[in-house]
């Protein structure tokens, strides 16, 4: 019922009133107009705008608790919006504060990253050592957090130093459980 609803807003252009449990947070009610949706990691997110706070804000649709369109009312869909302009400096689909990063891969972890492309921004340079550093220009999130942890003592964040400080003790409390 709830992706039909959401659907419906979408394809109709209604206004609707959703409750939503953010991760952590409390349940709470937001006005919303819905934009778009997009899949990411066997998850499904909707884009709409915080009518209320009047910031585009990304739900996963899975927290929606309850979601009810506003028959009968209709917003005015933004010209030129583009869905893709959302997550153009996020790595992956949550946004953060937008900053340079600097890391450094060890020589075993090195090739893995190599191989791809993590996001348009970044510049990729081999050192002789077999090392990789990996300058990108993107928010700082839960997901990049995740990512980098992911490669353990095998990744150095050079820079933005709160993000290295960070991820520090995320390891620490990691290790003393």
């Amino acid at each position: 019922d709830t992706l039909d609803e959401i659907l419906t807003a979408l394809l109709r252009q209604n206004p609707a009133e959703a409750m939503y449990a953010r991760v952590g947070g409390a349940l709470r009610t937001y006005r919303l107009h819905p934009y778009t949706l997009a899949h990411w990691r066997q998850g499904l997110y909707l884009y709409a705008l915080d009518i209320d706070a009047n910031v585009v804000k990304t739900y996963a649709v899975d927290r929606f608790r309850a979601f009810k369109r506003m028959r009968g009312e209709v917003f005015a869909y933004p010209e030129g919006f583009d869905p893709e302009s959302l997550v153009a400096d996020c790595f992956g689909i949550i946004g953060g504060s937008v900053q340079t990063i600097e890391l450094r891969f060890n020589r075993q972890t090195a090739p893995y990253v190599r191989e791809r492309i993590w996001h348009d921004s970044q510049v990729a340079e081999p050192l002789s050592s077999g090392e990789l550093e990996l300058t990108m220009r993107v928010g700082v999130s839960p997901e990049l957090e995740s990512w980098l942890m992911s490669f353990g003592p095998g990744v150095q964040v050079l820079s933005p130093t709160s993000l290295a400080a960070r991820l520090r003790r995320l390891h620490a409390e990691a290790a003393q459980q």
